[in-house]
Protein backbone atom coordinates (compact mmCIF):
# COMPACT_ATOMS: atom_id res chain seq x y z
CA UNK A 1 0.00 0.00 0.00
CA UNK A 2 1.69 3.65 -1.09
CA UNK A 3 1.68 6.19 1.89
CA UNK A 4 -0.70 9.04 1.77
CA UNK A 5 1.89 11.48 0.43
CA UNK A 6 2.11 9.06 -2.19
CA UNK A 7 -1.40 9.23 -2.80
CA UNK A 8 -1.12 12.36 -3.42
CA UNK A 9 1.45 12.75 -5.38
CA UNK A 10 0.10 9.64 -7.88
CA UNK A 11 -1.00 12.10 -10.60
CA UNK A 12 2.34 13.37 -11.04
CA UNK A 13 3.93 9.56 -11.52
CA UNK A 14 5.55 8.86 -14.63
CA UNK A 15 6.09 5.91 -16.53
CA UNK A 16 9.37 5.98 -14.82
CA UNK A 17 7.42 4.92 -11.40
CA UNK A 18 4.84 3.04 -13.46
CA UNK A 19 3.81 2.11 -16.61
CA UNK A 20 1.05 5.19 -17.09
CA UNK A 21 2.17 8.30 -17.38
CA UNK A 22 -0.24 11.36 -16.84
CA UNK A 23 -0.05 14.72 -18.66
CA UNK A 24 0.50 16.72 -16.02
CA UNK A 25 4.36 14.99 -14.81
CA UNK A 26 5.32 15.85 -17.94
CA UNK A 27 4.60 20.02 -17.01
CA UNK A 28 6.21 19.23 -13.66
CA UNK A 29 9.15 17.51 -14.95
CA UNK A 30 9.79 18.98 -18.06
CA UNK A 31 12.18 21.19 -19.51
CA UNK A 32 13.16 22.59 -22.90
CA UNK A 33 16.15 20.93 -24.21
CA UNK A 34 18.97 23.53 -24.65
CA UNK A 35 21.58 21.55 -27.15
CA UNK A 36 25.36 21.74 -27.40
CA UNK A 37 25.80 24.64 -24.54
CA UNK A 38 29.52 24.95 -23.86
CA UNK A 39 31.21 27.26 -21.66
CA UNK A 40 35.11 27.92 -20.90
CA UNK A 41 36.12 30.44 -18.80
CA UNK A 42 39.08 33.21 -19.81
CA UNK A 43 41.78 34.28 -17.23
CA UNK A 44 45.30 36.23 -18.94
CA UNK A 45 46.49 33.45 -21.26
CA UNK A 46 45.20 30.67 -19.35
CA UNK A 47 41.80 29.33 -19.75
CA UNK A 48 39.60 26.28 -19.09
CA UNK A 49 36.60 24.60 -20.60
CA UNK A 50 33.02 23.70 -18.96
CA UNK A 51 31.29 20.88 -20.55
CA UNK A 52 29.73 20.38 -24.03
CA UNK A 53 26.69 18.98 -24.69
CA UNK A 54 26.60 16.25 -27.71
CA UNK A 55 23.70 13.84 -28.95
CA UNK A 56 24.64 10.31 -29.05
CA UNK A 57 23.65 7.20 -31.41
CA UNK A 58 20.14 7.55 -32.91
CA UNK A 59 16.30 5.72 -32.67
CA UNK A 60 15.89 5.99 -28.90
CA UNK A 61 12.38 6.35 -28.03
CA UNK A 62 12.28 6.82 -24.07
CA UNK A 63 15.82 6.03 -22.98
CA UNK A 64 15.76 5.63 -19.04
CA UNK A 65 19.18 4.20 -17.64
CA UNK A 66 22.38 4.16 -18.73
CA UNK A 67 25.46 2.25 -17.47
CA UNK A 68 28.92 1.36 -19.26
CA UNK A 69 31.43 -1.63 -19.16
CA UNK A 70 35.27 -1.73 -18.52
CA UNK A 71 35.84 -0.62 -22.04
CA UNK A 72 33.76 2.44 -22.18
CA UNK A 73 30.74 0.82 -24.28
CA UNK A 74 27.65 2.42 -23.12
CA UNK A 75 24.66 0.27 -22.05
CA UNK A 76 21.13 1.80 -22.31
CA UNK A 77 17.18 0.83 -20.95
CA UNK A 78 14.72 2.31 -23.48
CA UNK A 79 11.42 2.04 -22.37
CA UNK A 80 9.19 3.12 -25.33
CA UNK A 81 10.84 -0.20 -27.72
CA UNK A 82 10.95 -2.33 -24.92
CA UNK A 83 14.50 -2.92 -25.30
CA UNK A 84 18.28 -2.79 -24.36
CA UNK A 85 20.66 -0.92 -26.46
CA UNK A 86 24.35 -1.19 -26.52
CA UNK A 87 26.94 2.28 -28.06
CA UNK A 88 30.25 0.98 -28.76
CA UNK A 89 32.50 3.40 -28.06
CA UNK A 90 35.01 2.17 -31.06
CA UNK A 91 32.89 3.71 -33.13
CA UNK A 92 32.14 7.26 -31.15
CA UNK A 93 28.91 6.16 -29.36
CA UNK A 94 27.54 6.38 -33.03
CA UNK A 95 26.70 2.40 -33.31
CA UNK A 96 23.48 1.59 -31.37
CA UNK A 97 23.47 -2.56 -31.05
CA UNK A 98 20.42 -3.77 -29.81
CA UNK A 99 21.20 -6.28 -27.13
CA UNK A 100 17.54 -7.63 -26.06
CA UNK A 101 14.45 -7.29 -26.59
CA UNK A 102 13.06 -9.69 -24.39
CA UNK A 103 11.39 -7.00 -22.00
CA UNK A 104 8.19 -5.27 -21.26
CA UNK A 105 9.31 -2.02 -19.66
CA UNK A 106 13.10 -2.01 -18.81
CA UNK A 107 14.06 0.56 -16.82
CA UNK A 108 17.29 0.60 -14.81
CA UNK A 109 20.63 -0.96 -16.06
CA UNK A 110 23.83 -1.41 -14.47
CA UNK A 111 26.96 -2.81 -15.01
CA UNK A 112 29.23 -5.50 -13.16
CA UNK A 113 33.05 -5.98 -12.81
CA UNK A 114 32.90 -8.66 -14.92
CA UNK A 115 30.77 -6.92 -18.01
CA UNK A 116 27.61 -8.88 -16.84
CA UNK A 117 24.83 -6.70 -17.51
CA UNK A 118 21.93 -5.84 -14.65
CA UNK A 119 18.46 -4.80 -15.85
CA UNK A 120 15.44 -4.50 -14.00
CA UNK A 121 11.76 -4.88 -15.80
CA UNK A 122 8.65 -2.92 -14.07
CA UNK A 123 6.11 -5.01 -16.41
CA UNK A 124 7.31 -8.44 -13.96
CA UNK A 125 8.45 -6.41 -11.57
CA UNK A 126 11.81 -8.21 -11.62
CA UNK A 127 15.56 -8.08 -11.74
CA UNK A 128 17.21 -9.97 -14.49
CA UNK A 129 21.29 -10.47 -15.44
CA UNK A 130 22.73 -10.60 -19.20
CA UNK A 131 25.35 -13.07 -18.94
CA UNK A 132 28.38 -11.28 -21.31
CA UNK A 133 29.98 -14.93 -21.30
CA UNK A 134 26.89 -15.85 -23.41
CA UNK A 135 27.11 -12.71 -25.50
CA UNK A 136 23.72 -10.86 -23.49
CA UNK A 137 21.59 -13.64 -24.84
CA UNK A 138 21.15 -15.52 -21.27
CA UNK A 139 18.72 -14.18 -19.16
CA UNK A 140 19.21 -15.35 -15.49
CA UNK A 141 16.22 -13.86 -13.12
CA UNK A 142 17.63 -12.36 -9.79
CA UNK A 143 15.07 -12.65 -6.41
CA UNK A 144 11.73 -11.35 -6.12
CA UNK A 145 9.02 -9.61 -4.22
CA UNK A 146 10.11 -6.27 -6.32
CA UNK A 147 7.43 -3.88 -6.97
CA UNK A 148 8.59 -1.37 -10.05
CA UNK A 149 12.17 -1.85 -9.89
CA UNK A 150 13.97 1.03 -11.11
CA UNK A 151 17.63 1.84 -10.60
CA UNK A 152 20.44 -0.92 -10.05
CA UNK A 153 24.04 -0.90 -8.94
CA UNK A 154 26.50 -3.83 -8.42
CA UNK A 155 28.90 -3.55 -6.20
CA UNK A 156 32.52 -4.89 -6.06
CA UNK A 157 31.48 -8.21 -4.41
CA UNK A 158 28.68 -8.96 -7.19
CA UNK A 159 25.88 -7.58 -4.45
CA UNK A 160 23.21 -6.20 -6.26
CA UNK A 161 21.31 -3.11 -4.91
CA UNK A 162 17.73 -2.24 -6.04
CA UNK A 163 15.60 1.12 -6.18
CA UNK A 164 12.51 -0.64 -4.98
CA UNK A 165 10.34 2.04 -6.08
CA UNK A 166 6.33 1.31 -5.16
CA UNK A 167 7.73 -0.50 -1.83
CA UNK A 168 9.71 3.14 -0.84
CA UNK A 169 12.88 0.45 -0.33
CA UNK A 170 16.67 0.29 -1.43
CA UNK A 171 16.59 -3.44 -1.17
CA UNK A 172 20.20 -5.74 -1.32
CA UNK A 173 20.26 -9.15 -3.24
CA UNK A 174 23.23 -10.72 -1.71
CA UNK A 175 26.30 -12.51 -3.89
CA UNK A 176 28.20 -15.40 -2.65
CA UNK A 177 31.58 -16.10 -4.08
CA UNK A 178 31.14 -13.43 -6.43
CA UNK A 179 26.99 -14.30 -8.14
CA UNK A 180 24.10 -14.40 -7.32
CA UNK A 181 22.84 -18.19 -6.40
CA UNK A 182 19.03 -19.29 -7.09
CA UNK A 183 16.82 -18.35 -4.39
CA UNK A 184 19.10 -15.23 -2.79
CA UNK A 185 18.62 -13.52 0.37
CA UNK A 186 17.44 -9.86 -0.17
CA UNK A 187 17.59 -7.32 2.69
CA UNK A 188 16.20 -4.27 3.09
CA UNK A 189 18.68 -0.93 3.63
CA UNK A 190 18.11 1.55 6.75
CA UNK A 191 16.38 4.92 5.63
CA UNK A 192 12.74 6.25 4.75
CA UNK A 193 11.98 7.13 0.95
CA UNK A 194 9.34 8.11 -0.95
CA UNK A 195 10.06 6.62 -4.45
CA UNK A 196 13.49 5.83 -4.77
CA UNK A 197 14.16 5.76 -8.67
CA UNK A 198 18.24 5.19 -8.88
CA UNK A 199 21.04 3.85 -7.34
CA UNK A 200 24.23 3.65 -7.52
CA UNK A 201 27.72 2.17 -4.88
CA UNK A 202 31.36 2.97 -4.33
CA UNK A 203 34.09 1.38 -3.86
CA UNK A 204 33.65 0.99 0.00
CA UNK A 205 30.12 -0.36 -0.50
CA UNK A 206 28.70 2.84 0.23
CA UNK A 207 25.13 3.26 -1.52
CA UNK A 208 23.75 6.61 -3.11
CA UNK A 209 20.22 6.92 -3.82
CA UNK A 210 17.91 9.30 -5.94
CA UNK A 211 14.92 9.80 -3.71
CA UNK A 212 12.19 11.39 -5.83
CA UNK A 213 9.16 12.56 -4.34
CA UNK A 214 11.37 13.88 -1.34
CA UNK A 215 13.50 15.31 -3.74
CA UNK A 216 16.25 14.46 -2.21
CA UNK A 217 19.87 12.56 -3.12
CA UNK A 218 21.02 10.24 -0.05
CA UNK A 219 23.41 8.24 1.19
CA UNK A 220 23.24 4.52 3.07
CA UNK A 221 26.61 3.85 4.90
CA UNK A 222 27.92 0.69 4.01
CA UNK A 223 30.02 0.39 7.92
CA UNK A 224 27.26 -0.31 10.63
CA UNK A 225 25.40 -2.77 8.08
CA UNK A 226 23.40 -0.28 6.20
CA UNK A 227 21.41 1.70 9.00
CA UNK A 228 23.03 5.17 8.56
CA UNK A 229 21.51 7.43 6.10
CA UNK A 230 22.61 10.95 5.37
CA UNK A 231 21.15 13.92 2.91
CA UNK A 232 23.69 15.28 0.54
CA UNK A 233 23.25 18.31 -0.68
CA UNK A 234 20.09 20.32 -1.43
CA UNK A 235 18.12 22.43 -3.47
CA UNK A 236 17.38 19.26 -5.63
CA UNK A 237 13.63 19.11 -7.53
CA UNK A 238 12.68 16.00 -8.44
CA UNK A 239 15.88 13.98 -8.75
CA UNK A 240 15.73 10.67 -10.50
CA UNK A 241 19.29 9.44 -11.39
CA UNK A 242 22.58 8.95 -9.87
CA UNK A 243 25.87 7.76 -10.65
CA UNK A 244 29.29 8.09 -8.89
CA UNK A 245 33.30 9.30 -10.70
CA UNK A 246 36.27 7.85 -9.92
CA UNK A 247 36.99 9.89 -7.31
CA UNK A 248 33.31 9.61 -5.76
CA UNK A 249 31.70 12.73 -6.37
CA UNK A 250 27.86 11.95 -7.18
CA UNK A 251 26.26 13.30 -10.46
CA UNK A 252 22.74 13.83 -10.46
CA UNK A 253 19.63 13.82 -12.87
CA UNK A 254 18.07 16.56 -11.51
CA UNK A 255 14.86 16.11 -13.30
CA UNK A 256 12.45 18.95 -11.68
CA UNK A 257 15.13 20.93 -12.48
CA UNK A 258 15.64 20.01 -15.78
CA UNK A 259 19.49 19.86 -14.76
CA UNK A 260 22.57 17.66 -14.04
CA UNK A 261 24.51 18.37 -11.14
CA UNK A 262 27.35 17.09 -9.03
CA UNK A 263 27.91 16.99 -5.77
CA UNK A 264 31.47 16.90 -4.48
CA UNK A 265 32.99 14.26 -2.44
CA UNK A 266 35.23 16.76 -0.69
CA UNK A 267 33.66 18.82 2.25
CA UNK A 268 31.42 15.84 3.02
CA UNK A 269 29.22 16.10 -0.06
CA UNK A 270 27.61 19.33 0.98
CA UNK A 271 29.11 21.47 -2.53
CA UNK A 272 26.63 21.02 -5.37
CA UNK A 273 27.49 22.67 -9.19
CA UNK A 274 24.87 22.61 -11.94
CA UNK A 275 26.84 21.15 -15.17
CA UNK A 276 24.42 21.67 -17.54
CA UNK A 277 20.73 22.86 -17.67
CA UNK A 278 17.67 23.19 -19.87
CA UNK A 279 17.36 19.35 -20.53
CA UNK A 280 13.83 17.05 -20.68
CA UNK A 281 12.96 15.29 -17.93
CA UNK A 282 16.49 12.72 -17.41
CA UNK A 283 16.71 10.10 -15.51
CA UNK A 284 19.97 7.90 -16.56
CA UNK A 285 23.74 9.24 -15.34
CA UNK A 286 26.71 7.66 -16.21
CA UNK A 287 29.71 8.25 -15.47
CA UNK A 288 33.30 7.66 -17.14
CA UNK A 289 36.85 7.15 -16.48
CA UNK A 290 37.88 10.32 -17.83
CA UNK A 291 34.66 12.29 -16.27
CA UNK A 292 32.29 12.63 -19.02
CA UNK A 293 28.94 11.99 -18.08
CA UNK A 294 26.24 10.19 -20.35
CA UNK A 295 22.50 10.93 -19.57
CA UNK A 296 19.56 9.11 -20.49
CA UNK A 297 16.75 11.82 -21.64
CA UNK A 298 13.20 10.31 -20.75
CA UNK A 299 11.16 12.56 -22.48
CA UNK A 300 14.01 13.94 -25.19
CA UNK A 301 14.30 10.59 -27.03
CA UNK A 302 18.09 10.86 -26.77
CA UNK A 303 20.98 9.94 -25.13
CA UNK A 304 23.61 12.62 -24.38
CA UNK A 305 27.23 13.10 -23.37
CA UNK A 306 28.51 15.94 -21.43
CA UNK A 307 32.59 16.18 -22.37
CA UNK A 308 35.02 18.04 -20.40
CA UNK A 309 38.01 20.66 -21.76
CA UNK A 310 36.24 21.43 -24.83
CA UNK A 311 36.24 17.37 -26.10
CA UNK A 312 33.55 18.18 -28.01
CA UNK A 313 32.24 14.72 -30.60
CA UNK A 314 30.70 15.54 -33.21
CA UNK A 315 30.04 11.81 -34.19
CA UNK A 316 30.28 10.49 -37.96
CA UNK A 317 29.52 11.77 -41.02
CA UNK A 318 30.12 10.67 -44.64
CA UNK A 319 33.16 11.58 -46.30
CA UNK A 320 32.70 15.22 -48.15
CA UNK A 321 28.91 15.11 -46.63
CA UNK A 322 26.91 17.94 -48.28
CA UNK A 323 25.38 18.21 -45.11
CA UNK A 324 27.64 18.95 -42.21
CA UNK A 325 26.74 19.37 -38.66
CA UNK A 326 27.05 22.50 -36.60
CA UNK A 327 27.93 22.22 -32.97
CA UNK A 328 28.09 26.16 -31.61
CA UNK A 329 30.84 26.28 -29.09
CA UNK A 330 30.60 29.35 -26.14
CA UNK A 331 33.48 31.27 -24.24
CA UNK A 332 32.86 32.96 -21.73
CA UNK A 333 35.23 35.92 -20.57
CA UNK A 334 36.66 36.14 -17.39
CA UNK A 335 38.59 39.16 -18.20
CA UNK A 336 37.97 42.02 -20.37
CA UNK A 337 39.18 42.74 -24.38
CA UNK A 338 39.21 42.26 -27.78
CA UNK A 339 39.77 38.78 -29.59
CA UNK A 340 41.38 37.92 -32.91
CA UNK A 341 39.96 35.81 -35.67
CA UNK A 342 38.91 32.53 -34.58
CA UNK A 343 40.84 29.34 -35.99
CA UNK A 344 39.47 26.23 -35.99
CA UNK A 345 41.93 23.25 -37.04
CA UNK A 346 42.85 19.79 -38.01
CA UNK A 347 45.46 18.74 -37.09
CA UNK A 348 46.80 22.01 -37.00
CA UNK A 349 45.27 22.45 -41.11
CA UNK A 350 42.98 25.22 -41.43
CA UNK A 351 40.50 24.95 -43.96
CA UNK A 352 39.98 20.81 -43.83
CA UNK A 353 37.54 18.25 -42.06
CA UNK A 354 36.83 21.43 -38.80
CA UNK A 355 35.89 24.77 -40.06
CA UNK A 356 34.01 27.92 -38.87
CA UNK A 357 30.51 28.00 -40.26
CA UNK A 358 30.87 32.31 -39.60
CA UNK A 359 27.77 32.42 -38.18
CA UNK A 360 29.00 32.51 -34.25
CA UNK A 361 29.43 35.75 -32.47
CA UNK A 362 32.94 35.50 -32.16
CA UNK A 363 33.39 36.01 -35.74
CA UNK A 364 30.48 38.12 -36.31
CA UNK A 365 31.26 40.63 -33.67
CA UNK A 366 34.52 41.13 -35.24
CA UNK A 367 37.99 41.92 -34.02
CA UNK A 368 37.30 45.19 -32.87
CA UNK A 369 34.42 44.28 -30.43
CA UNK A 370 35.02 45.22 -26.76
CA UNK A 371 34.21 42.17 -24.38
CA UNK A 372 33.45 42.43 -20.67
CA UNK A 373 34.19 39.94 -17.89
CA UNK A 374 31.35 37.22 -18.16
CA UNK A 375 30.50 38.28 -21.66
CA UNK A 376 30.77 35.09 -24.00
CA UNK A 377 31.01 34.67 -27.56
CA UNK A 378 30.17 31.43 -29.73
CA UNK A 379 32.33 29.62 -32.46
CA UNK A 380 30.22 27.97 -35.05
CA UNK A 381 32.23 24.70 -35.62
CA UNK A 382 31.45 22.15 -38.41
CA UNK A 383 32.66 18.64 -39.39
CA UNK A 384 33.11 17.73 -43.10
CA UNK A 385 35.42 14.81 -42.79
CA UNK A 386 37.96 14.85 -45.96
CA UNK A 387 38.64 11.11 -45.35
CA UNK A 388 37.50 7.84 -43.29
CA UNK A 389 38.07 7.00 -39.85
CA UNK A 390 38.67 9.31 -36.42
CA UNK A 391 39.61 12.64 -37.18
CA UNK A 392 41.10 15.17 -34.61
CA UNK A 393 40.94 19.05 -34.32
CA UNK A 394 40.61 22.25 -32.52
CA UNK A 395 39.36 25.34 -31.56
CA UNK A 396 41.26 28.11 -31.01
CA UNK A 397 40.26 31.66 -29.43
CA UNK A 398 43.17 34.27 -29.38
CA UNK A 399 43.44 37.70 -28.09
CA UNK A 400 43.54 41.25 -30.01
CA UNK A 401 47.68 40.83 -30.49
CA UNK A 402 47.10 37.04 -31.60
CA UNK A 403 48.67 35.04 -28.57
CA UNK A 404 46.35 31.76 -28.15
CA UNK A 405 43.79 32.29 -24.95
CA UNK A 406 42.65 28.73 -24.88
CA UNK A 407 42.18 25.85 -27.47
CA UNK A 408 39.23 23.67 -27.28
CA UNK A 409 39.54 20.04 -28.97
CA UNK A 410 36.98 18.52 -31.05
CA UNK A 411 36.88 15.06 -32.66
CA UNK A 412 34.37 13.31 -35.15
CA UNK A 413 34.28 10.10 -37.35
CA UNK A 414 34.50 9.93 -41.39
CA UNK A 415 32.15 7.23 -43.01
CA UNK A 416 33.47 6.07 -46.32
CA UNK A 417 35.08 3.48 -48.51
CA UNK A 418 39.27 2.76 -47.41
CA UNK A 419 41.16 2.89 -50.45
CA UNK A 420 44.01 1.20 -51.35
CA UNK A 421 47.12 2.19 -52.90
CA UNK A 422 49.74 0.43 -54.93
CA UNK A 423 53.41 0.63 -53.64
CA UNK A 424 55.51 3.70 -54.60
CA UNK A 425 58.96 4.31 -54.78
CA UNK A 426 60.92 5.00 -51.24
CA UNK A 427 61.94 8.62 -51.34
CA UNK A 428 64.28 10.51 -48.88
CA UNK A 429 62.73 13.47 -47.78
CA UNK A 430 65.88 15.14 -46.11
CA UNK A 431 69.16 14.75 -45.38
CA UNK A 432 71.11 16.22 -42.18
CA UNK A 433 69.38 14.01 -39.47
CA UNK A 434 71.62 12.64 -36.78
CA UNK A 435 69.30 9.85 -35.60
CA UNK A 436 65.77 10.65 -36.39
CA UNK A 437 63.55 8.83 -33.87
CA UNK A 438 60.02 10.02 -33.07
CA UNK A 439 57.90 11.16 -36.02
CA UNK A 440 54.54 12.70 -36.14
CA UNK A 441 52.61 14.23 -39.05
CA UNK A 442 49.83 17.58 -38.95
CA UNK A 443 46.81 17.95 -41.09
CA UNK A 444 48.78 19.38 -43.61
CA UNK A 445 50.81 16.91 -44.10
CA UNK A 446 53.58 18.44 -42.51
CA UNK A 447 56.94 16.14 -41.04
CA UNK A 448 57.70 16.67 -37.11
CA UNK A 449 61.15 14.86 -36.37
CA UNK A 450 62.74 14.36 -33.27
CA UNK A 451 66.54 14.36 -34.28
CA UNK A 452 68.06 13.19 -31.22
CA UNK A 453 71.81 13.41 -31.58
CA UNK A 454 71.47 16.49 -32.52
CA UNK A 455 69.64 17.72 -30.08
CA UNK A 456 66.92 19.34 -31.92
CA UNK A 457 63.71 19.22 -33.22
CA UNK A 458 62.30 19.36 -36.71
CA UNK A 459 59.72 20.43 -39.07
CA UNK A 460 59.95 19.05 -42.64
CA UNK A 461 57.52 21.41 -44.68
CA UNK A 462 54.77 19.77 -47.43
CA UNK A 463 54.95 22.56 -49.42
CA UNK A 464 57.69 22.82 -51.98
CA UNK A 465 58.45 18.57 -51.77
CA UNK A 466 59.81 18.19 -48.18
CA UNK A 467 62.39 20.53 -49.49
CA UNK A 468 62.57 22.58 -46.72
CA UNK A 469 63.39 22.11 -43.10
CA UNK A 470 62.67 24.40 -39.92
CA UNK A 471 63.89 23.99 -36.47
CA UNK A 472 61.67 24.13 -33.73
CA UNK A 473 62.37 25.66 -30.42
CA UNK A 474 66.24 25.28 -28.82
CA UNK A 475 67.47 23.86 -25.73
CA UNK A 476 66.92 19.65 -25.86
CA UNK A 477 68.72 17.09 -24.88
CA UNK A 478 68.18 14.06 -26.71
CA UNK A 479 64.72 14.21 -27.75
CA UNK A 480 63.20 10.75 -28.12
CA UNK A 481 59.43 10.96 -28.64
CA UNK A 482 57.30 13.88 -30.86
CA UNK A 483 53.82 13.69 -31.14
CA UNK A 484 51.12 16.64 -32.72
CA UNK A 485 47.95 17.90 -31.53
CA UNK A 486 44.77 19.13 -33.20
CA UNK A 487 45.74 22.26 -32.93
CA UNK A 488 48.85 21.73 -34.64
CA UNK A 489 50.96 22.20 -31.10
CA UNK A 490 54.11 19.90 -31.01
CA UNK A 491 55.01 17.81 -28.56
CA UNK A 492 58.16 16.31 -27.30
CA UNK A 493 59.81 13.54 -25.11
CA UNK A 494 62.81 15.94 -23.74
CA UNK A 495 64.94 12.35 -23.20
CA UNK A 496 68.11 13.62 -20.65
CA UNK A 497 66.02 16.52 -19.21
CA UNK A 498 63.67 13.90 -18.20
CA UNK A 499 60.96 17.08 -19.57
CA UNK A 500 57.72 16.78 -21.90
CA UNK A 501 58.30 19.90 -23.72
CA UNK A 502 55.03 21.69 -25.59
CA UNK A 503 56.05 23.74 -28.61
CA UNK A 504 52.71 25.93 -29.10
CA UNK A 505 51.74 26.15 -33.10
CA UNK A 506 50.88 30.28 -32.05
CA UNK A 507 54.06 32.37 -32.67
CA UNK A 508 55.73 30.57 -34.87
CA UNK A 509 57.10 27.31 -32.73
CA UNK A 510 59.00 29.71 -30.31
CA UNK A 511 57.23 29.38 -26.96
CA UNK A 512 58.19 26.22 -25.60
CA UNK A 513 56.05 25.48 -22.42
CA UNK A 514 57.30 22.40 -19.79
CA UNK A 515 54.07 20.38 -19.19
CA UNK A 516 53.92 18.19 -15.60
CA UNK A 517 57.52 17.07 -13.71
CA UNK A 518 58.29 13.94 -12.16
CA UNK A 519 59.70 12.35 -15.42
CA UNK A 520 62.83 10.06 -15.35
CA UNK A 521 64.07 9.74 -18.91
CA UNK A 522 61.09 9.66 -20.86
CA UNK A 523 61.08 8.18 -24.75
CA UNK A 524 58.07 7.84 -26.16
CA UNK A 525 54.73 10.06 -26.43
CA UNK A 526 51.14 10.53 -27.91
CA UNK A 527 48.11 13.15 -27.69
CA UNK A 528 44.65 12.03 -27.88
CA UNK A 529 41.67 14.05 -29.09
CA UNK A 530 40.91 15.82 -26.08
CA UNK A 531 44.75 17.01 -25.68
CA UNK A 532 45.40 15.04 -22.84
CA UNK A 533 49.13 13.72 -23.16
CA UNK A 534 50.25 10.03 -22.79
CA UNK A 535 53.96 9.09 -21.80
CA UNK A 536 56.38 6.09 -21.69
CA UNK A 537 58.36 6.95 -18.53
CA UNK A 538 60.89 4.82 -19.26
CA UNK A 539 63.22 4.60 -15.74
CA UNK A 540 60.04 4.90 -13.56
CA UNK A 541 58.60 1.92 -15.60
CA UNK A 542 55.96 3.33 -15.73
CA UNK A 543 52.71 5.07 -18.38
CA UNK A 544 51.77 8.46 -17.55
CA UNK A 545 49.03 10.65 -18.56
CA UNK A 546 48.82 14.38 -18.43
CA UNK A 547 45.30 15.64 -18.49
CA UNK A 548 44.76 18.99 -20.55
CA UNK A 549 42.17 19.65 -17.16
CA UNK A 550 44.25 22.27 -15.16
CA UNK A 551 46.26 23.33 -18.06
Amino acid sequence: MITTRSDRCSPAVTRLLRPHVSRNIRKILGAVASLFFFSASMQAQTAHFGYALSTLGSGFSQPTYAALDSSGNLFVTDEGTASVYELTVSSGYSTVKTLSTAFGIPTGIAVDADDNVFVTDQSVAGVYELTVSSGYTTVITLGSGFSNPNGVAVDANGNVFVADTLNNAIKEILAVSGSIPPNPTINTLGGSYNHPTSVAVDSSGNVFVADLFNSAVKEIVAAGGYTTVNTLGSGFSYPAGVALDANDNVYVADSGNGSIKEILASGGYNTVNTLVTGLPYSAGVAVNSVGNVFIASFSGSAMYELTLNGGVRFGSAPVATTAPQTIPITFIFDTGGTIGTPSVLTQGAPVLDFTDAGTGTCTTNGTSHNYNPGDSCTVAATFTPTYSGIRYGAVTLSNGSGAPIVTGYVSGIGIGPQVSFSPAALTALHGGFNYPNGIAIDGSGNVYVADQFNNAVREILATGGYTTVNTLGSGFNNPVGVAVDGGGNVFVADTYHSLIKEILAGGGYTVINTLGSGFNVPNGLAVDGNGNVFVADSMNGAVKEIPVAGG
